[in-house]
């Protein structure tokens, strides 16, 4: 059986996380899926609690999608050439 087919039935906004490790590429981890409100299916990959792993997954794709507007869109923070965090403060 695919991946895939572990995490069929899900609804919408539906997750699951599977019981056990299981053998991913040569290694072994725990898996949560969650079915997209796109119908997509979600599929993290971690090697601790799995219970949390859609949620762990979802925090840190927000860091992800900020520091990726801080670096480029429009924002460019890496073009400030700034080096000294004494010169940043609170205003």
């Amino acid at each position: 059986m695919d991946i895939e087919g572990l995490f069929n039935g899900l609804a919408i906004q539906q997750q699951r996380a599977l019981k056990g490790l299981r053998k991913v590429y040569g290694n072994q981890v725990y898996l949560a899926g969650l079915r997209t409100p796109k119908n997509e299916l979600l599929i993290v990959a971690t090697n601790k609690d799995p219970e949390n792993a859609i949620e762990m997954y979802a925090k840190r794709w927000e860091i992800e999608t900020l520091f990726g507007c801080l670096k480029g869109r429009g924002f460019n923070f890496e073009d400030t050439h700034m080096t000294d965090n004494e010169k940043l403060v609170n205003s």
